[in-house]
């Protein structure tokens, strides 16, 4: 499937060996401070243990084989029980499984949760980047969530894409309709198309300027194929300082994590930004300037057979206005088939990470589109209470099998993971909001969840606003710091897909 190999070789042994690593593993002080890049798989693979074990619940974990050479892996975490509905769980651009955190014991005891790495992200399999095109690089990711499924023993499954693993999930659901339940696109990149008559705003036009000229540096850098990735690895030992600001100023200050939570996420974060350039090199291919799509999905989501819902946080900056004429679209061809199929859901103070934000409204929200899935009226068990101690279903060729246990607290018991609430500033993010009627024929608006605003909308003008969200790829203008302001939140949002 993927040619060729990395020297960044999956780990060895069995389960066994890798109850150690929910530590630090040992690196020697040569290899430290003699090494450029300060990482390596079996750090990365600690990394991850370390923030899952925050996660409030039992997990298994495992490198599963989708491909004949030794790099073409998947890396899989997996909880809940098996008889649960099947949730497959995509990360978004530069991000992995570990993202999911605050998310996965809540899922747990509903769902059979999967958080998968796409091959070339993450902790999986790093093969060297082959595709030169749009469509090798479609087929570089859905061939390997392809095999990665028939591996795992999956029939069907409920698919859930965040930003550019939405994208990906989107066009697997196009392709193998046969083997998704229901399509959660969160936050997703890649679905609306640019206007005829836009233009980048007067901050980047002017070739003249600090911003300007930064930006077309920025756009020409992502052409000959510099990454964020590459970035940290060009850093070197002065990487982790990058990550470390990032995290504080994006995740720790808007999402309330703990002290504890911010430390292994800026971790793990290093770790798999830090590894050898792969599924990374995927962006330039997929997007243009200003994460345009190349190919919007909106053109094309009008042909899906499956059930598909849309869930936006309402400060997301990739705007809603693709997602409105995809569903009118949609509507016309084919009646929902599920009652929550052809809805677009609106997380109140949330952002582009809505499910880091808001994750109660989040679970509350998947339970609801999920509802018609359940075939058992008693609550799911956990993996520990319906399983015992057996490793979870994957396959006889997975290989480093990892038990990964939630810490505990001496008072309360197992740890549980911060709900986001001290990270908002706007009053309680639970309390009662709509995001505005579209106010076009065919248009419903109603509060579910105790918070959020789930639409059923009809499209708007082309190229129009839905004028419940702020439109996509907005930018401030005027002082001298806030066009540089404006540039750094370009790069941003370029790098966080």
């Amino acid at each position: 499937m993927c040619k060729g190999a990395t020297d960044e070789t999956p780990l060895q042994g069995g389960s066994a060996g890798q109850d150690s690593l929910q530590g630090h593993p040992h690196v020697s002080w040569l290899r430290r401070y003699t090494r450029w890049r300060q990482t390596s798989r079996e750090e990365g693979v600690a990394a991850e243990n370390k923030l899952m074990s925050l996660a409030g619940v039992e997990l298994e974990a495992a490198e599963v084989p989708v491909g004949p050479k030794p790099h073409e892996f998947m890396n899989t975490v997996v909880g809940g029980p098996s008889s649960a509905p099947a949730l497959v769980m995509i990360p978004g651009y530069g991000a992995g499984v570990g993202f999911f955190f605050r998310n996965l014991a809540a899922l747990s005891d509903t769902f059979r949760v999967h958080a998968v790495d796409l091959l070339g992200t993450g902790l999986s399999g790093r093969p060297p980047w082959r595709a030169r095109n749009r469509e090798d690089t479609e087929a570089f990711f859905l061939e390997s969530l392809s095999a990665w499924r028939t591996a795992m023993g999956i029939d069907k499954m409920i698919l859930v894409g965040h930003s550019m693993g939405g994208l990906i999930s989107a066009r697997y659901a196009l392709k193998y309709p046969e083997h998704v339940e229901h399509l959660v696109l969160v936050c997703p990149a890649g679905i609306t198309r640019q206007a005829e008559d836009w233009e980048p705003p007067e901050v980047f036009r002017n070739p003249w300027s600090l911003p300007g000229a930064l930006f077309r540096v920025f756009n020409q850098a992502l052409e000959w194929g510099v990454t964020p990735g590459a970035v940290v690895r060009s850093a070197g030992p002065w990487g982790s300082g990058l990550i470390r600001g990032y995290i504080q100023r994006r995740f720790k200050q808007s999402m309330g994590l703990t002290d504890d939570e911010t430390d292994a996420f800026e971790d793990y974060f290093y770790h798999i930004m830090s590894a050898r350039g792969s599924g990374e090199h995927a962006l330039r291919y997929l997007l243009g300037p200003f994460a345009w799509a190349r190919a919007p999905l909106e053109d094309d989501l009008h042909h899906i057979k499956v059930p598909v819902t849309f869930i936006y946080g309402d400060r997301d900056w990739t705007g809603t206005d693709g997602a409105v004429r995809a569903m009118a679209g949609l509507a016309k061809t084919r009646p929902p088939i599920s009652p929550a199929d052809q809805q677009l859901i609106t997380v109140p103070d949330a952002g582009h990470y809505a499910f880091l934000d808001q994750p109660k409204l989040f679970l509350e929200h998947m339970k609801r589109i999920c509802a018609p899935y359940f075939k058992r009226p008693e609550p799911a068990l956990k993996v520990s209470e319906a399983e015992g101690s057996a490793t979870p279903g994957f396959p006889a060729a997975a290989r480093n099998v990892r038990h990964i246990k939630p810490q505990m607290d001496s008072q309360h018991g197992i740890r549980q993971p911060s709900d986001g609430t001290a990270g908002h500033h706007k009053g309680s993010p639970f309390q009662e909001r709509h995001a505005p009627n579209l106010n076009v024929p065919g248009t419903k608006a109603t509060s579910d969840a105790g918070a959020a605003a789930v639409t059923s909308p009809a499209a708007p003008a082309p190229g129009g606003s839905t004028g419940g969200t702020a439109p996509a790829r907005s930018f401030s203008s005027g002082s001298p710091r806030k066009s540089t302001d404006a540039v750094m939140d370009e790069v941003e949002k370029r790098t966080q897909l």
